[in-house]
C-alpha cells in the first residue's frame, strides 16, 4: 500500500534478525529499552537499533550500531527521519538549532510551543526540513542533507538528520540522537546514557 515514505524511490528491504521485549525499570540508571537486529542486503553490514526512555523525560534515545562482517569497508550514508504531526495537524512550521531540527507550532519555535525535535548526540550529522514529501525526496538522492531550514513556513511538515559514515571491515560504528517530543518546547532533563553491547 501507500505510505508517507513513497517519494523515497528505489529500497532495498532490511532482512529481520531479532527484536527484544521491553528490559529495564525506566529510571535512568536502567531506562526501557527495546533492542531491535536486522541485516542490509548483502552489504555485510548488520544494523542494532537501541531505543530507550527515561519515565517522566519528554524524549527517548535512539543508539544505532553499524557493525561490518565483510571483508572491505563499507561507506553510506545513515538518515533518520520523520513526518511530523502536532496535536492533530499535519501542518506546522520548522525549528533548528545547531545541527537538531524539528517541527514546532510556532516559527522557529519562537514563542516556545508543541515541538518534535531531531536532537543528535553523535556529532558530524546534517539536517533539513522542508514538506514530508520533500524530505522522503531527499533521501531517495542518497546524498547527505543540505542543512536548509524552511524555518518560517506553515507546511505539511517533515525533518531529518543524516551521517556520512565509513565502517572498516570487521569494524563498528555508533550514532545516536534523541527523538524530543514537547507540549511546551521546553528542554528536557539529561538521562543517564546506557550501556551498549556491540558484540
Amino acid at each position: 500500500g501507500s505510505t508517507a515514505t513513497s517519494s523515497i524511490g528505489p529500497y532495498t528491504i532490511l532482512t529481520q534478525v531479532s527484536q527484544s521485549g521491553v528490559t529495564g525499570s525506566g529510571t535512568a540508571g536502567d531506562p526501557f529499552s527495546i533492542t531491535t537486529v536486522t541485516d542490509v542486503g548483502t552489504t555485510g553490514l548488520r544494523i542494532t537499533q537501541i531505543d530507550s526512555y527515561v519515565v517522566g523525560e519528554e524524549r527517548y534515545r535512539t543508539d544505532v550500531i553499524l557493525a561490518n562482517s565483510g571483508t572491505g569497508p563499507v561507506s553510506g550514508i545513515l538518515y533518520r527521519a520523520m513526518d511530523c504531526y502536532l496535536a492533530g495537524s499535519d501542518d506546522s512550521y520548522g525549528m533548528q538549532s545547531g545541527t537538531s531540527v524539528g517541527c514546532s507550532a510556532t516559527p522557529y519555535n519562537i514563542p516556545p510551543d508543541r515541538i518534535e525535535l531531531l536532537d543528535p548526540i553523535t556529532g558530524g550529522n546534517n539536517y533539513y526540513q522542508a514538506n514530508y514529501d520533500e524530505v522522503w525526496t531527499a533521501i531517495g538522492t542518497h546524498l547527505p542533507f543540505d542543512d536548509t531550514c524552511r524555518c518560517d513556513e506553515l507546511i505539511d511538515t517533515g525533518a531529518g538528520i543524516s551521517w556520512d559514515f565509513t565502517v572498516s571491515a570487521g569494524g563498528a560504528a555508533t550514532y545516536s540522537h534523541y527523538s524530543v517530543f514537547s507540549p511546551t518546547g521546553g528542554a528536557p532533563s539529561e538521562p543517564a546514557i546506557p550501556t551498549l553491547n556491540t558484540k
